[in-house]
């Protein structure tokens, strides 16, 4: 019994030595924590030249001490080899793992993304939630450069995107998105656009539209109100809220999304394949920003019913801007093709972009109305 008890003692000691702490576990004070990095074109005999923006610890990081940040830049003919100029510059190895966001300039972006990803895919860093962005100013090192005092750039853009993508604004896509959308079937990628804006005296990045990609290759720009009907007729937005009017080109009402629910579902039983879209929305009725009352004169089924038809001539507008302007199925009306039919979409693949220009699509948009708030503000008679 007595050997029994050493042998079991003997045991759980051995178990609790790689329980010890982490095995490539560094002080703090011996990293430069990077919070975002910006990725543009080199000069000279360099490719790629780097921008990082790192957390300054000097401050000790007390309760009351705010974070912030310090720009460190590096030139290399790979990533990699920018990533190891920076640690020099440093005197610190580069810490990813805390790393919100990667910002390619535009340049960066036409020449396409498959060779400055393949890092970010491949080291053990990184991670696979980390946000991706385009530059709309000359560089996107620049973008880092001006951040608001007392806190790190990267992590104001982070917020600001999560912000907007969950307000219906902006897409946010992360790498591992970007990844499914590279390696799948019948869908272009779309990544928020940053550019600077002076507020407060002081120029900082704002999110505005979005970059339009044909392949790995940046093509275009979206403006932020057609970002928004993008996402809608893509099934992305969620919440946020809808202008609508008497008329299509009207914008005095605002309803609040509760939920959206969008079903896209191929056509294939013709000649040529089409598209049907279905959109339900359910709002609440939250502002009328005019001197009539739409309740009392229409009441709430007539304002349904211009509001239903205010948002399938959005989604309408939306589609076909993008397949006279572009020309890439952003929508994935190419992968609900792949999904119901996959020998059709091996047909339909090779020239998927020109097909995707005269692709037949109809929308059918139904808005209900579930709370109207005080129906009569202004006084009706």
């Amino acid at each position: 019994m007595k050997l029994l008890r050493r042998l079991l003692t003997v045991c759980l000691a051995l178990l609790l030595v790689p329980l010890t702490g982490c095995w490539d576990y560094q002080e703090a004070e011996n990293r430069s924590v990077v919070g975002g990095m910006a990725i543009d074109c080199g000069t000279g005999p360099f490719r790629y030249h780097l921008t990082f923006e790192v957390a300054d610890l000097s401050d000790g990081g007390g309760q009351q001490t705010k974070l912030k940040g310090k720009i460190i830049e590096a030139n290399g003919n790979t990533i990699a080899d920018a990533v190891k100029n920076a640690s020099r510059v440093s005197g610190h190895a580069l810490y990813f793992s805390d790393c919100k966001v990667v910002i390619f300039s535009s340049d960066i972006a036409k020449k396409g993304l498959t060779p400055v990803l393949d890092w970010l895919n491949r080291d053990t860093q990184p991670r696979l939630v980390i946000l991706m962005m385009v530059s709309l100013e000359d560089t996107a090192g620049e973008l880092l450069q001006g951040q608001p005092s007392g806190n790190l750039a990267s992590y104001q853009i982070s917020d600001s995107l999560k912000n907007l993508s969950e307000s219906g604004k902006t897409p946010e896509v992360s790498l591992y998105q970007a990844d499914d959308i590279f390696l799948g079937q019948g869908k272009d990628l779309v990544l928020p656009c940053l550019r600077l804006k002076e507020i407060g005296g002081k120029e900082q990045a704002e999110i505005s539209g979005t970059a339009v990609f044909s392949g790995d290759r940046y093509v275009g720009v979206r403006n932020e109100e057609q970002t928004a009907d993008d996402m809608l007729v893509s099934g992305q937005l969620h919440k946020g809220v809808l202008l609508v009017g008497e008329k299509p080109d009207k914008k005095n009402i605002t309803l609040k999304i509760q939920a959206v629910c969008t079903n896209t579902s191929p056509q294939l039983d013709g000649k040529t394949p089409a598209m049907k879209i279905g959109i339900k929305t359910k709002c609440i009725f939250d502002e009328e920003n005019s001197g009539n009352n739409y309740f009392a004169q229409l009441g709430i089924k007539r304002i349904e019913q211009f509001a239903s038809a205010s948002l399938e001539e959005h989604a309408e507008r939306a589609v076909h801007e993008v397949q006279n302007s572009f020309g890439c199925d952003i929508f994935g009306f190419g992968r609900k093709i792949y999904e119901k039919d996959p020998k059709l979409w091996a047909e339909l693949k090779p020239d998927w972009h020109q097909k995707f220009r005269t692709l037949q699509v109809s929308i059918n948009a139904e808005v209900q109305i579930s709370n109207t708030g005080f129906a009569y503000p202004k006084g009706y008679e």
